[in-house]
């Protein structure tokens, strides 16, 4: 899944969703050649929130098999860059139609619309030549008809930081989920029925004989457009493993997932692209998605994809919200205030624990919650030995389950009520060498007691 490159000397991997966050994928081929430090060319004039920048030229010509054509690498930071070739994203006022924007911009190519924000449309075109991406970019940010156009850009992750190492206490022997969790109890409860939970991740091979009886209402991939989500590279089923997780129906001694009656909507994502992340969020969002699952992270959120997120987490469940699940980071490393998905207001930022119940990935003042990892799942490799997921790929679908669980027994929940709820009955952790954390761990039984109360008194 990873696409590995050469730069300034640096190992540069552009991110897949999951290199970006779970970094559960092998590595692929080299791509690309080395290129030499200096200015090799004008740089990129980026907007920040209030403010531009120009991020200089790294590579003219970057090659990675999540484009058709050679794309330009500008650095945004020591350990991001930013690939960008002919796309553009631009947002259109209410009441612009597509046919007005055909008009105003004959230079634009593949007009198509990636979501819809009430009668405000996010737009993705294509320029003929690379060359006059600036220029159009210009043009559309001057016109009273657009409220904002940026590049369609690839993040490229270049170097890192130091890893705090932690060795994880995992017992595979005598560990189970199911005991852990206390399953049984909690599935007298619910099981997940009339929830539709949005897995979107790499391939889902629907076909798995795991996920036999699932219910599916809807399936959608990013990059060819099409309902076929099956995995098509090497790494690629990630979305098999984090999928079981939630709904495995327990067949050939593979554990049954946490909310198995649940309705599956299985979304491929192969890429940072915005544009991809704006397709698929607003997949989910039209799919009626009451619980999104992100096993990943995004380095660098931005404003086309915060806008449709902010869409869901409040538009969503029919005004009552969407909830959103996203993996906080496999590395031991403070994530406070990062730019990331994960540090979003919107979403549920989940950290891992190991089976003695201590952190061993992401931690900080953005993690609302944290939940088991190492857990057995559908076996992929089709050689019949166990499969087992780890950190916060599998840590974020277990609390994914959970809201579904709660949402299954109550769906008058409000996004808010139900956030309030998972997070005020997660269990304290025991003391470690870290500075206490401001998180607990996800305890089900536990979040569905006020949720049955609250369904008694018909709220």
């Amino acid at each position: 899944m990873l696409c590995v490159m050469m730069s300034l000397g640096l190992a540069c991997t552009a991110l897949t969703p999951i290199a970006a966050m779970a970094g559960e994928a092998d590595a692929g081929p080299a791509l690309g050649t080395p290129v030499a430090e200096g200015h090799l060319g004008p740089p990129l004039h980026w907007q920040e929130t209030d403010s531009w920048r120009d991020l200089p030229l790294l590579d003219p010509a970057f090659h990675t098999g999540l484009a058709r054509e050679p794309l330009r690498l500008y650095q945004y930071s020591p350990t991001l860059s930013l690939a960008v070739g002919r796309g553009i994203v631009f947002k259109t006022r209410s009441g612009v139609t597509r046919e007005q924007v055909r008009r105003r911009f004959p230079g634009l190519r593949a007009l198509a619309v990636l979501a819809e924000l009430g009668e405000e449309r996010i737009y993705r075109a294509e320029v003929a030549d690379a060359t006059a991406l600036d220029r159009l970019l210009t043009r559309l940010r001057d016109d009273a008809a657009v409220i904002w156009a940026q590049p369609d850009v690839l993040k490229v992750a270049s170097g890192g930081e130091p890893e705090r190492l932690i060795q994880p206490s995992y017992n595979m022997d005598g560990y189970s989920l199911h005991h852990d969790l206390q399953l049984d109890a909690v599935w007298a409860i619910a099981t997940g029925r009339g929830v539709r939970v949005a897995v979107i991740d790499s391939g889902v091979e629907l076909r798995h004989p795991g996920l036999a009886g699932v219910t599916m209402s809807f399936a959608y991939d990013t990059e060819s457009r099409s309902p076929d989500v099956s995995p098509r590279r090497k790494g690629d089923h990630h979305g098999d493993m984090v999928t079981g997780l939630i709904f495995a129906n327990g067949i050939d001694a593979t554990p049954r997932g946490m909310a198995p009656d649940a309705t599956l909507i299985a979304i491929r994502l192969a890429s940072t692209w915005t544009s991809d992340l704006v397709l698929a969020f607003q997949a989910a969002y039209l799919a009626k998605a009451d619980v999104i699952n992100c096993s990943w992270d995004d380095p660098l959120l931005l404003q086309p994809v915060i806008e449709v997120l902010q869409q869901i987490a409040h538009k969503g469940r029919g005004g009552r919200g969407t909830l959103i699940v996203v993996a906080a980071g496999n590395h031991a490393l403070d994530t406070s205030g990062r730019p990331s998905l994960a540090n979003r207001d919107e979403v549920i930022s989940v950290t891992a624990l190991d089976h003695a119940n201590q952190p061993i990935s992401a931690f900080g003042s953005g993690i609302d919650i944290a939940a088991p990892s190492m857990l057995r799942t559908l076996d992929t490799n089709g050689d019949g030995n166990p499969a087992y997921l780890a950190k916060t790929s599998a840590a974020a679908p277990v609390v994914s389950a959970t809201l579904a669980l709660m949402l299954s027994a109550n769906p008058a929940l409000t996004a808010d009520t139900a956030r309030s709820m998972l997070l005020g009955t997660a269990t304290a952790l025991p003391g470690s060498d870290r500075p206490a954390p401001t998180f607990g761990k996800v305890s089900p039984l536990a979040a569905l007691q006020p949720v049955m109360a609250y369904r008694e008194q018909g709220r």
